[in-house]
């Protein structure tokens, strides 16, 4: 006679709840490794555009210190407009290859005189780029805040295609001419925008003239002080070639804290960040939802969010 063990076989497998968990864990894990992802693809953009930012920083240290530039206290941001003294606006920075009429536009208009300023006595009636409007008649190249810098910064541009050449500018009586050897003397560029595919940092605007990117494709908003002084602060950040440009309305100011410009004696330069959206300015603690991400050159910490 057998006796039975009481010891019954196992089934294998699993059963539906330790299946549930299993499932439940790995989401989880995939939720965290999702965020951890996304935060590493915002991170690395952020990265580069506080990058750049440093680096447009330097260039405008060395521009406004060098010797060969006239010792400028600023690089302007399109043209200020004035009534009575006082500073009401912006237009574009009308770019010519000729500062002559003494009428409209004139040898007296303010890109005459700050383009003296920075290069000296200089031939204002041929500042030597035959591409570029030759008469005081004919329509200036229009440029924006943004196009204004890069061009100091960065000289006479040669366009081929998509890509540019940088090439500083004259050390001569016209300085915006054309590089005419390899080993031409030229004044800067005293900013690097090289580089092409993903890594561009630059855009050309439909006046066929570069303007700066940050890392997400959107130029750069950019403001600063009339000469150095406290409070005065212009920029014409709109395409002047397309009134309907899309990323920069007209409510976009300079960022402020209690009544006074952030930098209020020098300059801002804003990214409008992961969504390409600038916020509306004003004191940049307050909650911002299109500029939470905005980066800026006076601030360590994101735009629009409130206190980080």
């Amino acid at each position: 006679m057998k006796l039975r063990t009481g010891c019954g076989r196992r089934r294998a497998g699993v059963t539906l709840i330790e299946l549930l968990v299993v499932v439940a864990i790995i989401a989880v894990l995939m939720s965290l490794l999702t965020a951890a992802v996304m935060r590493t693809l915002d991170l690395g953009p952020r990265a580069k555009t506080a990058s750049r930012i440093s680096a447009i920083n330097n260039g405008i240290g060395t521009f406004k210190s060098n010797a060969a530039f006239g010792n400028t206290k600023y690089i302007p941001a399109g043209r200020p407009l004035f009534t009575n003294g006082v500073i009401t606006g912006s237009a574009p920075f009308q770019l010519r290859n000729s500062y002559t009429s003494t009428t409209t536009p004139d040898m007296y208009s303010f890109e005459a005189q700050y383009i003296t300023a920075v290069f000296g006595t200089v031939n204002l009636s041929n500042l030597g780029n035959s591409a570029w409007p030759g008469n005081d008649n004919s329509a200036p190249i229009l440029l924006d805040a943004n196009q204004t810098l890069t061009f100091f910064l960065t000289g006479v541009p040669v366009v081929t295609g998509a890509d540019v050449t940088f090439t500083g500018f004259s050390n001569g009586q016209q300085p915006f001419a054309p590089r005419a050897t390899a080993s031409d003397d030229r004044k800067g560029p005293v900013l690097d925008l090289g580089g092409g595919g993903d890594g561009r940092k630059y855009e050309l605007g439909s006046n066929n003239f570069p303007r700066m990117i940050d890392a997400f494709g959107t130029p750069f908003a950019y403001y600063c002080a009339y000469n150095g002084q406290a409070n005065k602060y212009f920029g014409y950040n709109a395409d002047p070639n397309n009134a309907a440009q899309a990323g920069y309305p007209a409510t976009l100011k300079p960022y402020a804290r209690n009544g006074q410009y952030e930098n209020d004696s020098g300059y801002q330069i804003i990214s409008a960040g992961k969504d390409k959206k600038f916020g509306l300015s004003g004191n940049w603690d307050a909650v911002d939802a299109d500029g939470r991400d905005d980066q800026a050159n006076f601030s360590p910490r994101l735009l629009g969010g409130g206190r980080q």
